[in-house]
């Protein structure tokens, strides 16, 4: 009999950001990451989502990753625009 060798279970997506995420957000209801360069490092592993990092308003000096707005991809506003914030 032969062994089968990769038992073990594919990576999902999830999985490959969980190791960045620092806590949870439960006003957003969403992960937390201590810098904006890890959460960027976390956007990266999806390429053409339309995801971005951006800071949290309620923990101050955290991020969340999240879908930008389709206004924002279609080009008819900016992120500033639909936020009215400068830190976005």
């Amino acid at each position: 009999m032969s062994k089968n060798l990769d038992r073990r279970k594919p990576k999902t997506p999830a999985s490959r950001w969980k190791k960045h995420q620092t806590g949870w957000c439960y006003i957003h209801n969403k992960a937390l990451f201590a810098s904006r360069k890890v959460a960027r490092r976390v956007v990266r592993d999806y390429p053409n989502s339309g995801m971005r990092e951006y800071a949290c308003e309620h923990v101050a000096g955290f991020f969340h990753i999240g879908h930008l707005p389709q206004v924002v991809r279609d080009g008819l506003l900016t992120t500033r625009e639909v936020y009215g914030r400068d830190d976005v």
